[in-house]
């Protein structure tokens, strides 16, 4: 959203450091090959080559994002151990 009213009803505005984007989430897989599945979509008036970059850092990642494994730790209370990239 361009803007919106904060928690203490300041109203806080986008920057312009990244542009604004719609996400969508959802989950797949298995018990034992679970799948983070997402899509973004930016809303910019030509592409951006930092945003494609960003992204194709985070492909090449094999593990979950670090947000994602905060929030899971963190919120949900499960522990995480990776396994070895080899399995």
């Amino acid at each position: 959203m361009p803007e919106l009213t904060g928690a203490d009803g300041a109203l806080l505005r986008a920057g312009t450091g990244q542009p604004l984007f719609h996400v969508e989430h959802s989950v797949g897989g298995t018990e034992l090959r679970p799948l983070n599945r997402w899509r973004i979509v930016h809303l910019t008036d030509a592409l951006d080559e930092r945003l494609i970059e960003g992204f194709e850092h985070m492909a090449r990642n094999p593990w979950l994002a670090e947000h994602t494994e905060i929030y899971i730790r963190d919120n949900l209370g499960i522990e995480l151990t990776r396994n070895s990239l080899n399995s």
